[in-house]
């Protein structure tokens, strides 16, 4: 009998609704990997995960429009969750920013 791999969970925390959804069909492409939950905002994500742990969030530092943002929601994330990984996308070269996420 063969046994079946365990899925890893993914959750996409990202602003700009065309580019999550992009990020989304990807995902879809690769069996072995489960997006079980996205947000546009820190703030909801910090409450949406509390629910639904996923093994990495895909974790966009920006987040135009909400309270928290991406580094902010990170560092919240990983108090409560610290085995919780974190792949950080960003469309801003700003050093500072990115060596802080």
């Amino acid at each position: 009998m063969k046994e079946s791999k365990k899925k890893i969970t993914v959750s996409i925390v990202e602003d700009d609704l065309s580019f999550q959804d992009w990020i989304l069909e990807e995902l879809e492409l690769e069996p072995n990997i489960a997006c079980i939950s996205k947000f546009t905002k820190g703030e909801e994500a910090i409450i949406g995960l509390q629910e639904k742990q996923p093994d990495i969030v895909l974790m966009d530092l920006e987040l135009n429009g909400a309270e928290i943002n991406g580094i902010a929601c990170m560092a919240v994330l990983k108090v409560q969750y610290p085995d919780l990984k974190f792949l950080v996308i960003s469309s801003h070269d700003d050093n500072e920013k990115l060596f802080s996420a």
